[in-house]
């Protein structure tokens, strides 16, 4: 792979490519166990941290809890 990077022209290298399309999974929502998998991580806390990317996340949690207690009233 890394030859045909070079041969195209193209800066980077294979890690960078992983990076990337893990972090734009992450952006993208994709929840990290199936980011995991489509990785091929052995352990999640690989993928744990590429969650900084997705702080929001955490809101979202909480909103929809709040969501969710004002359907019951």
């Amino acid at each position: 792979m890394q030859t045909l990077i070079k041969q195209i022209g193209i800066m980077g290298n294979v890690h960078k490519f992983r990076h990337t399309f893990t972090s734009m999974l992450v952006q993208e929502d994709v929840d990290l166990y199936r980011v995991k998998e489509l990785m091929g991580h052995r352990d999640i806390t690989t993928t744990q941290r590429y969650a900084h990317l997705r702080p929001s996340n955490l809101h979202d949690a909480f909103k929809s809890l709040s969501s969710l207690s004002q359907q019951k009233s």
